[in-house]
């Protein structure tokens, strides 16, 4: 069910990126942008934009930053949300199975919400 079986496995790298960590200016004058896999520390936190448009600050949580990293790579296709009528399904590159949450969501407006993604990013399998 991926929208994404064609593409190589190298073209969904999730690590940090240029696109995820641009260069911005911090409170500290360092405009060296994070470089791949840098954590986001407080010397750091200012220079790094998330995919969805927010900069991290030195108090969020990995669980924050890595939602926002997850709905991203959603919304860009590199995931998918499957709807069973049991369950739902994240699938990587070539159909792997990353996730299977069992639970009934009655719509796929149900599921996009409880997620915090748009509904034309869930297929509907049921």
């Amino acid at each position: 069910m991926s929208r994404h079986t064609d593409h190589p496995l190298e073209h969904h790298n999730l690590r940090t990126s240029d696109r995820v960590a641009r260069e911005l200016p911090s409170s500290t004058g360092d405009t060296t942008p994070p470089q791949p896999g840098d954590p986001i520390t407080g010397t750091n936190p200012g220079r790094a934009v998330l995919p969805d448009g927010t900069t991290p600050s030195s108090g969020q949580s990995g669980e924050q930053v890595l939602a926002a990293t997850m709905r991203a790579a959603i919304r860009d296709s590199h995931l998918d949300i499957v709807l069973w009528p049991d369950s739902f399904e994240v699938t990587g590159p070539y159909d792997a199975q990353i996730a299977l949450v069992k639970g009934r969501f009655p719509t796929v407006a149900d599921l996009a919400g409880f997620l915090g993604i748009a509904e034309s990013d869930i297929t509907d399998a049921r």
